[in-house]
């Protein structure tokens, strides 16, 4: 059951992960396109330039919660990757305290 858990939790974070990797190209890009379009200008309107710090706020914010959720994404692999070893132990027929459970 824990396995199961862990590996449902994982998927989850990865699909997090995803969905924050996404937000962060549109925004990369419509920042991008912003910052294009008030250079060619030849001047920041003081509006662009309250937005594009919004933007780069922003931007940090999703870096940040990417950032942690790929730290919880590691534990839980590594969890994972324990109860996997735990598993194949407890699964050998050698093992004595399956021996001994029979």
């Amino acid at each position: 059951m824990a396995f199961r858990y862990y590996e449902e939790e994982r998927k989850r974070l990865v699909k997090d992960i995803k969905e924050v990797q996404e937000q962060l190209h549109r925004q990369k890009l419509s920042s991008a396109e912003g910052t294009r379009r008030a250079t060619t200008q030849g001047f920041f309107h003081s509006g662009d330039s309250k937005e594009l710090l919004r933007q780069k706020k922003l931007l940090n914010d999703k870096h940040n919660k990417r950032a942690e959720k790929m730290k919880q994404l590691k534990k839980l692999r590594s969890k994972m990757d324990k109860l996997k070893n735990e598993r194949s132990v407890l699964g050998d027929d050698n093992n004595p305290l399956i021996q001994s459970i029979r």
